[in-house]
């Protein structure tokens, strides 16, 4: 059972850098049967392809797909050489589209759920859940059972606490797990382990920005980046840009003032040591925060060495 959490640990981790940084993404990060003939180590992934009721988030079809999921091109002046780069300017919440499509072309999907090493519910909520009754999934769920419930993986793309998750996304066992209650409930009612919905989600991995503390099989992932989405041109051109940066600054501090009362205060006290410091540049986001902010974010942090970014 270690052996399996470790490898499901590993497959998410995997997942989860290659939907929000694009890795591994010869010619498109937008066409990901591009990519050779998936190996063993490639997980395969069955999606369960819910109805779009299951996801409050934007359509993403048509001819500005590629927008709709990753952000609009954008271009960014640099002040130097190469002038400007191309970024997309890619929301924060966007992680589970942006699964959801890349999931559409991934060359270890598969049509099987037996086949599968990881099934991914294409159930989330990119604002505040309005309505978590209808984004609950588990109705829907035909492939799940209690030997595959380890499998499944949400993803949602806030974070995973408060006002931004709904209650069954967190769900924790109806009673603590033991072999022998396993073998026990098995032998004399089969379904007996199985009945709670609560202990079906305790069992899912969960991906989430961020995750509380004693949350089960709950794992943060980083946020989406601008780099998301780019074409191998535009890539190079990018990474052009940030292998030759004049950073003028140890570190760049970028941020509004925002959260709980002692996170006000840690940004606070952090911004007046970066005031009167030479080797620190602060740019402040107040006011701003309902912005994308893309272009002075990325040109700030191209100036210094570190971005400091606190909780």
């Amino acid at each position: 059972m270690l052996l399996v959490r470790v490898q499901r640990i590993w497959f998410i981790s995997y997942c989860a850098f290659y939907c929000a940084f694009g890795r591994r993404l010869p010619r498109s990060a937008l066409d990901l049967s591009s990519l050779a003939r998936p190996s063993e180590m490639m997980p395969k992934i069955f999606v369960y392809d819910l109805p779009s009721t299951f996801r409050q988030a934007p359509m993403c079809e048509g001819a500005d797909e590629e927008d709709c999921v990753f952000g609009k091109l954008l271009n960014v002046s640099l002040g130097a050489t190469p002038g400007n780069i191309t970024v997309r300017d890619v929301s924060q919440f966007t992680l589970g589209r942006i699964f959801h499509f890349l999931f559409k072309t991934y060359p270890g999907r598969v049509d099987d759920s037996q086949e599968a090493d990881l099934l991914f519910v294409d159930a989330f909520n990119e604002g505040f859940p309005d309505n978590c009754a209808a984004l609950d999934p588990i109705s829907e769920l035909s492939h799940l059972h209690r030997d595959n419930a380890y499998k499944h993986f949400l993803i949602n793309p806030r974070v995973a606490y408060g006002p931004d998750v709904c209650p069954w996304f967190n769900a924790q066992p109806a009673s603590p797990r033991s072999w022998f209650n396993s073998w026990f409930s098995s032998w004399f009612n089969f379904n007996s382990w199985f009945n709670s919905q609560d202990q079906a989600f305790a069992e899912m991995t969960k991906l989430a920005l961020e995750a509380p503390v004693g949350a089960t099989h709950l794992h943060s992932i980083p946020y989406p980046y601008f780099r998301s989405g780019l074409h191998p041109r535009e890539l190079e051109q990018y990474n052009a840009a940030v292998s030759g940066a004049n950073r003028t600054y140890l570190v760049s501090a970028i941020w509004g003032d925002h959260g709980s009362d002692n996170s006000i205060q840690q940004r606070r006290e952090l911004q007046g040591q970066c005031d009167i410091s030479d080797d620190c540049i602060f740019i402040n986001l107040d006011g701003h925060r309902e912005e994308s902010n893309t272009n002075t974010v990325v040109s700030s942090m191209l100036k210094s060495i570190f971005c400091l970014q606190p909780e």
